[in-house]
């Protein structure tokens, strides 16, 4: 963590768009994190880590979201603000927008390498919508057209990563739902067994 922190940091001084380009990559890392890959072996690991005696798993996940895939957003920035990168995205897709990952594989493959994960290429590659796509598209678009290089760094709602707290707030309201129907079955349960005696 501390690693990722001088990064970030380091970024932030020397990248003019950085601030732009970490809101970005966490909006992509965070959609990675919503796929529970089986695969992903790394961030379970750090939110064990992390976890008190008797935190619950489901809610404690929600909770260290941010903390755990820190070191990937932070690579993941440094990846997306680097000229080289848009040079060799521009190489891959020879000037044409990508319509999946697959036709980025020089991004796929630096993405594999900086996040440390040699499995995710296949995934990423078949990827068709999601944040990364979108900002690979506005980058091959960036060099002829000036409103994609104005968008390169935005981000569409969709994309947006929802704030830890809805996210709290809906497993909340889903564990009540699922306690007043467990209250509703018991009870019905407990007057057909008293109407049957």
């Amino acid at each position: 963590m501390l690693v990722a922190h001088r990064r970030h940091l380091e970024l932030l001084r020397h990248a003019p768009k950085a601030a732009e380009a970490f809101e970005v990559a966490h909006a992509v890392v965070v959609s990675w994190w919503a796929q529970q890959w089986p695969e992903e072996k790394q961030w379970p690991r750090r939110a064990r880590q992390m976890a008190p005696p008797g935190a619950d798993p489901g809610w404690w996940r929600l909770l260290v979201r941010d903390t755990v895939i820190y070191p990937e957003t932070v690579a993941l920035a440094s990846v997306l603000t680097g000229e080289r990168t848009r040079q060799r995205l521009l190489d891959d897709t020879s000037g044409h927008v990508p319509h999946t990952l697959g036709y980025a594989p020089e991004l796929v493959t630096e993405l594999a390498r900086v996040t440390r994960r040699p499995w995710p290429c296949e995934r990423i590659a078949s990827t068709s919508a999601g944040p990364l796509l979108l900002w690979a598209q506005h980058c091959v678009r960036s060099p002829t057209d000036a409103a994609a290089a104005d968008r390169l760094w935005t981000l569409h709602m969709a994309h947006r990563p929802r704030p830890i707290a809805r996210e709290l707030q809906a497993c909340r309201d889903a564990a009540h739902k699922l306690e007043k129907e467990n209250n509703a079955v018991s009870h019905k349960a407990g007057a057909a067994v008293h109407a049957f005696r």
